[in-house]
């Protein structure tokens, strides 16, 4: 059993090789962690970037970010979390969980 300690309400995760996502609600931020020791790699986002992150998914080197209270989706690249494509429209109210396929987004 490994147990990472955060800096946030973790929600929506995921694993990529030896890293860990981990979307933290309540800071705005999606932290990486180490796998394998839990030591904290990076802080991407923060507020202004992210509004309470709570879903994640993956393709290759993006990332799918479901924002509960910034009503929308976020595709950003792992390395920086630089924002490639956002998904804003009426129908996404307080969207939570997130699921990919080869050729659908399921929010």
């Amino acid at each position: 059993e490994q147990r990472i300690p955060v800096n946030g309400q973790p929600y929506g995760m995921v694993i990529d090789g030896e890293m860990l996502y981990v979307c933290l609600y309540n800071t705005h931020y999606i932290g990486v962690y180490r796998k394998d020791t839990g030591a904290q790699e990076r802080m991407m986002g923060g507020p202004g970037v992210f509004t309470n992150p709570v879903g994640l998914a993956q393709d290759g080197e993006m990332l799918y970010v479901t924002e509960h209270l910034g009503h929308r989706v976020q595709v950003v690249r792992k390395e920086n979390a630089t924002t490639v494509r956002r998904l804003e429209d009426n129908t996404l109210r307080s969207p939570f969980g997130i699921l990919l396929d080869e050729q659908h987004v399921y929010v």
